[in-house]
């Protein structure tokens, strides 16, 4: 990826992969939804797969890379265990760390 020089000399990546922070917030319930069925006893996977299919259609808006997508779940995940600040920084935090863009809307 090309770097693009803009007003105030801020550089910005072309091509850029922008996700936004209210995807950001549905992944992660559906990620802690996922979690509760299958810690249960018995698991309830139906209620997973429907789940997991909910967040792949929400990634498939930012790319359609099925890697990326991954990536992008992988550390929402994590993030949700993070017991050292329980707000959504460290999550948009790695993800801007690996080149994605976090938009506020």
């Amino acid at each position: 990826m090309g770097k693009i020089k803009t007003f105030k000399g801020k550089t910005k990546l072309k091509n850029e992969l922008k996700i936004k922070l209210s995807d950001i917030m549905k992944i992660q319930r559906f990620e802690m939804a996922i979690f509760e069925n299958d810690d249960g006893f018995p698991a309830d996977y139906r209620g997973s797969i429907k789940r997991e299919k909910i967040i792949y259609e929400i990634l498939s808006k930012t790319t359609e890379d099925v890697d990326k997508q991954n990536e992008i779940r992988r550390v929402i995940s994590d993030g949700m265990w993070n017991t050292n600040d329980f707000t959504f920084k460290p999550i948009c935090d790695k993800l801007r760390a690996l080149g994605y863009v976090v938009i506020h809307e």
